[in-house]
């Protein structure tokens, strides 16, 4: 029997509408038994609910591309009404309160799931805060333990894991007194079975824009991205050239393309400002 493929994620590599040139497209043509299970705006909460359904099934040879998003985006009950929205809903560091991004969009950009998103956030707002108040310190460092568990499954069951991490750690950023890097926290080395990336993807994707134009983005603002995958078709290409490496366990230091675009071709600018500006970056 051929061995799986199987890629877990969020925006970064959703194939919602998405051209060939995209890496997880043409790893396909690769493995065409690859299925993407990636989906836009969530997070590993959902991700490894998904994972865990697979993992009696995994076997000798398979594969696990793995991106790690925020693990502040909860898997809310109300999976159907927030699809592909569950980063609306999120935690403020600052405010130390949940919030809905939809909150002050102007009215004329509201639609109808965005009012029900509204008041599915109003009605559960309280029960959300003190969830995210219980479980702050193990969201903080929840990214570490996954990847840990990543690990010692591609041990365990002899299977190659391939994992990415997104964004910096919350922790540093709402000042928390669990000051834990990936670095120091994981002295994993790469093996036959298992490749971390030591980069993030979040900044290989914010730095394709020239430097002089990276103060034009604006956090307080709610920015489209006009890429697939949030990557330009190059470095979509040095992704798939270094995945491929590391499924095959070949030397390969992936020198991603930056400082090559101008801001507006990148980004759009929306006139949703943002009342309680908070850091991040994609939706």
């Amino acid at each position: 029997m051929e061995n799986k493929v199987l890629i877990f994620g969020d925006s970064y590599a959703d194939p919602n509408n998405c051209p060939e040139y995209t890496w997880h497209k043409r790893l396909k043509k690769i493995y065409p038994n690859a299925r993407n299970f990636a989906e836009s705006g969530t997070g590993p909460h959902y991700t490894f609910s998904l994972f865990y359904e697979k993992i009696s099934k995994l076997k000798k040879g398979d594969i696990i591309i793995f991106l790690l998003s925020d693990p502040f985006r909860i898997h809310w009950p109300a999976h159907t009404l927030l699809h592909r929205e569950l980063s609306a809903i999120r935690w403020n560091g600052e405010t130390k309160e949940t919030e809905c991004a939809f909150y002050d969009y102007p009215e004329n950009l509201k639609n109808s799931k965005h009012i029900k998103i509204i008041n599915y956030y109003n009605e559960y707002k309280k029960e959300m805060d003190f969830f995210y108040k219980t479980y702050m310190k193990e969201l903080e460092i929840s990214n570490e333990k996954n990847i840990s568990f990543l690990y010692a499954i591609s041990q365990a069951l002899n299977l190659k894991v391939i994992v990415f991490a997104l964004f910096p750690q919350l922790g540093n950023q709402f000042d928390s007194d669990i000051e834990i890097t990936r670095s120091s926290l994981l002295k994993l080395n790469n093996n036959i079975n298992f490749h971390l990336c030591d980069q993030l993807l979040s900044t290989i994707s914010h730095n394709e824009v020239y430097k002089d134009e990276l103060h034009k983005y604006n956090n307080n603002l709610r920015q489209g991205d006009k890429r697939r995958n949030h990557l330009s078709p190059k470095n979509h290409d040095i992704m798939f050239e270094y995945i491929l490496s590391a499924i095959h366990n070949y030397p390969f230091v992936p020198s991603f393309k930056k400082h090559f675009l101008h801001y507006d071709e990148v980004y759009q600018e929306n006139v949703h400002v943002k009342s309680n500006p908070i850091q991040y970056i994609y939706e």
